[in-house]
């Protein structure tokens, strides 16, 4: 669902798994739902990201497996429109993944200066 960039088909997705009463978390629970909001900001889509995080009350700076938040990701995809987004949501410049790097670390590394300045512009410092 999160693929096809719909976003009445991921509210489907979440409202079959709320009847069903299935988890539809983030990486605390169901990984669907983390999984399908990685694939939107990959994606570049602002808007699915925001249902995902909304409707489907994934924590704003939920980390997966290697420990990256969706601001994190955004910023190694360089999705500046995510980022902007996610950043309006609280999420945290501060954090750091597995390998220590925050937001700000991981958009220099992926030469992604738009993000680095947004990040910055945000607080980001390191």
């Amino acid at each position: 669902a999160a693929r096809s960039g719909s976003i009445e088909a991921i509210e489907t997705v979440i409202q079959e798994a709320a009847a069903a009463e299935s988890e539809v978390g983030g990486s605390g629970g169901n990984k669907v739902a983390y999984s399908a909001l990685v694939t939107a900001i990959f994606d570049g889509s602002a808007s699915l990201a925001d249902v995902l995080v909304d409707k489907a009350a994934i924590p704003i700076d939920d980390a997966g497996v290697t420990g990256n938040t969706p601001l994190m990701w955004s910023a190694i995809f360089c999705r500046t429109e995510v980022m902007s987004s996610l950043l309006k949501q609280g999420a945290s410049v501060t954090m750091v993944n597995k390998d220590n790097e925050t937001p700000l670390v991981l958009a220099k590394k992926a030469g992604c200066a738009a993000g680095a300045s947004i990040l910055r512009k945000a607080g980001a410092r390191k």
